[in-house]
Order: structure tokens, then C-alpha cells, then sequence
């Protein structure tokens, strides 16, 4: 759930109701706050996690984007980039969750993929949706690199590995 509280750590109360987490939390320039729902409404089991915004009193929840995208799996840590509608996000995956890709979304091209969705580090598959495409084919040079990577989106740097997942 999400709650608010005075910036002293007083006064905490819940604005979300979802009986799911709501969690990544990040305030919009126009007051609302962005966070990741995981939402069973109107889908399958799978591909939960999405974006949606709520006022800071928990009132007038909606859809960000991707209520019904396959990819990214989950789309969590979104940030505004100031001065546009457009957001940052990691998509990463639901079992997967320390590993994944950076992307940009545009929520006034549509509310699901492929549209509004700008992958920024397109050698990083979406983790757990992508599967069966190559590193190589998603970036030239980095196959011989692929035995470096660990899981979790670190390497190991002794043997000259490059870090590519978006958690540090």
C-alpha cells in the first residue's frame, strides 16, 4: 500500500486501497503521485505490474500506462523527466526483479505496447518477456561479454565485465 505522512514522520496514513502492493512511488509535477500497482483487474496471472497515478489524498486513481502490455513485465522506479508528460522507468521482471532494462514511456502516443514505449538501453532484454532474443542481436559486441553477467545485473569486474542492469 502507499501511505503519506508529515515530513517529520508524523500523521502516517494509507491512500491506497489495492489489496495488491502499490509501491516505487515518485511525485509528478502536477502534484499526482506515479507508482507501481500490481493489478489482477481485468487480465491474466501475469504482466501485473504497471503504471497508474493517484492524488496525494489516494483519490482519483488511474492508469498511467501498460494496464494491458505484455512488455515490459513490471515497470518499476518511474521518474518524471521534468518539462515533458513522458517518464523514465527500469522494466524489469516479475521473478527478475534486480535485473532489467532502462526505457522511456510516452503515455500521450497510447496507454499500452508498443506505443509511448522507448527502450534506452536496448542491449538489456525486457527480463522474463524477451527470452528468445540474443544479446547479439541486441547490441553488436557485447555477446562475447555475456559470460560476465551475473543474474542479479552485475558483473564480475576481474574478468573485465561491464555492468548493464539499472540497479548499481
Amino acid at each position: 500500500v502507499l501511505c503519506r505522512c508529515e515530513g517529520d514522520g508524523s500523521r502516517v496514513s494509507i491512500i491506497s486501497n489495492n489489496s495488491e502492493p502499490d509501491w516505487t512511488p515518485a511525485l509528478l509535477s502536477d502534484g499526482r503521485v506515479l507508482f507501481t500497482r500490481w493489478e489482477y483487474t481485468d487480465r491474466a496471472l501475469w504482466r501485473l505490474q504497471k503504471l497508474w497515478t493517484a492524488r496525494p489524498d489516494g483519490s482519483g486513481v488511474e492508469l498511467f500506462w501498460g494496464n494491458h502490455s505484455e512488455k515490459p513485465d513490471c515497470l518499476v522506479e518511474a521518474r518524471e523527466i521534468p518539462g515533458t508528460r513522458k517518464v523514465v522507468f527500469c522494466g524489469v521482471g516479475h521473478h527478475q526483479f534486480f535485473q532489467g532494462s532502462l526505457g522511456i514511456l510516452d503515455p500521450s502516443r497510447d496507454l499500452d505496447f508498443p506505443a509511448g514505449l522507448e527502450p534506452l538501453t536496448p542491449e538489456v532484454a525486457w527480463p522474463e518477456v524477451e527470452p528468445d532474443r540474443p544479446l547479439a542481436a541486441r547490441h553488436a559486441g557485447l555477446a562475447q561479454q555475456a559470460d560476465l553477467l551475473h543474474p542479479s545485473g552485475r558483473t564480475d569486474a576481474q574478468r573485465g565485465g561491464h555492468h548493464l542492469g539499472p540497479h548499481p
